[in-house]
């Protein structure tokens, strides 16, 4: 793939899973429940979480 449609790509699945997270977790209210948040949604994507 071009850079171009790489960076789409992974921007793509970032914000997916975001919302994915958002969906499993509910929606983070302050920003040290968003933090919260990153910490226990983390997904292995190639071996890379």
């Amino acid at each position: 793939m071009e850079s171009n449609a790489q960076t789409a790509f992974w921007v793509n699945v970032y914000n997916s899973l975001v919302m994915h997270a958002y969906l499993a977790y509910g929606i983070p209210h302050s920003s040290i429940r968003r933090l919260a948040l990153f910490h226990k949604a983390a997904y292995n994507i190639g071996g890379t979480s």
